[in-house]
């Protein structure tokens, strides 16, 4: 799937969010490296297919709710299984390593704990949901 104008546009403001933190912070002779690798990234930004997503789910957990969220706030194509987790199926024992949701298979991988989910959804997609600024970041963390 290539990126449409939405995510094209989010990919050209976040290059123009780099180019004026590099402009500041760095000697001139470094411009030229930075300006190729964050072309690169761009560019892998671009063609980068999102992998089929199926969110494993309870309808009342709190935990879900955040990758829901992040999906939909993203506008991320994905499926919802629900689940009882009074009377859990075989197959998800056999892929939850702790027996809770969400879970949120990857094609064949399997992504658990709600923080790490979001954050992934938040890396395969341009533009961030979280602040450039490192100490920023780490307060809306907390």
């Amino acid at each position: 799937m290539k990126a449409d104008s939405k995510q094209q546009l989010a990919i050209l403001s976040l290059f123009m969010r780099l180019y004026l933190m590099v402009e500041k912070s760095l000697p001139d002779y470094y411009f030229p490296l930075t300006f190729q690798i964050v072309s690169k990234a761009i560019e892998r930004s671009l063609t980068m297919s999102i992998p089929d997503l199926e969110l494993v789910s309870y309808h009342l957990c709190p935990y879900v709710q955040r990758a829901v969220i992040t999906l939909l706030e993203k506008e991320i194509s994905h499926q919802r299984t629900y689940i009882d987790l009074s009377n859990k199926p075989d197959w998800f024992r056999q892929i939850s390593p702790l027996g809770k949701v969400p879970l949120l298979k990857v094609s064949d991988e399997v992504l658990f704990e709600s923080t790490v989910i979001c954050e992934y959804l938040d890396e395969i997609t341009p533009g961030s949901l979280y602040p450039i600024d490192p100490l920023i970041k780490a307060k809306h963390r907390a």
